[in-house]
C-alpha cells in the first residue's frame, strides 16, 4: 500500500478540524492513486492516543502569531482545551529550522504545568522530536512532536506496527 505524507503542516491548521478533513480529502482525490495524510490530523491522532480526547494541551509554535493562532484553533475545534501557548514567531523556515534544542527546552518550561496533560508541537521544521522525548520521560506527560505524530500515523496506517525507540512513547509502545 503506497501513502504520501505530507511533511508541511501550517496549511493543514487552517480552517481548523473541518479544514483539516477538507484539505486531507482534497489532496487525496488529487492524487487519485494513494491516500494522503495531514500533519495536523495525525497530531490530533496522537494526543488522542497519548492522552485523551478533549485534554488540555499547551502548544509550541515556531509560526508568528497569526499562524500560532491557526495552530491552536486547530487544536480548540478538535476538542482540546488550550491552556498555553508559545509562538517562537520565527519569520523564515531557515529561521524555524535554526531554534535550538536549548531554546525549545525552555520553552517546555514556559508551557508545562500541572494543568496541562500534553505539550504539543506544530511546525515541521523545528527540529523537536529529541528534545519532546527528553521532555517526557522528566515530565511524565505526553510532549509531541508534529515530525513524530505524523511518522507514527503513516506507518500505523499502512500497517508496520514496528516500535522505533528514542522518539518518545508514541514510537515505542503504540
Amino acid at each position: 500500500t503506497d501513502l504520501i505524507l505530507l511533511g508541511h503542516s501550517i496549511d493543514s491548521f487552517r480552517g481548523g478540524l473541518a479544514g483539516a478533513t477538507a484539505l486531507q480529502d482534497r489532496l487525496t482525490r488529487h492524487a487519485a492513486i494513494c491516500p494522503v495524510l495531514v500533519p495536523s490530523l495525525a497530531l490530533k491522532a496522537a494526543v488522542e492516543k497519548l492522552a485523551s480526547p478533549g485534554c488540555r494541551v499547551s502548544v509550541l509554535s515556531p509560526y508568528l502569531k497569526p499562524g500560532g493562532d491557526q495552530a491552536c484553533d486547530f487544536m480548540e475545534s478538535a476538542g482540546f482545551k488550550v491552556i498555553r501557548r508559545k509562538d517562537f514567531s520565527c519569520k523564515t523556515a531557515l529561521d524555524i529550522a535554526a531554534v535550538t534544542e536549548d531554546e525549545s527546552r525552555a520553552a517546555i518550561r514556559e508551557l508545562d504545568g500541572d494543568d496541562v496533560d500534553a505539550i504539543v508541537q506544530c511546525g515541521t521544521n523545528l527540529p523537536f522530536q529529541r528534545v519532546a522525548a527528553e521532555a517526557e520521560f522528566f515530565l511524565k506527560k505526553p510532549v509531541l512532536s508534529i515530525n513524530t505524530a505524523s511518522y507514527w500515523a503513516a506507518l500505523r496506517h499502512l500497517g508496520i506496527d514496528d516500535k522505533v525507540y528514542g522518539f518518545g512513547t508514541l514510537l515505542e509502545r503504540f
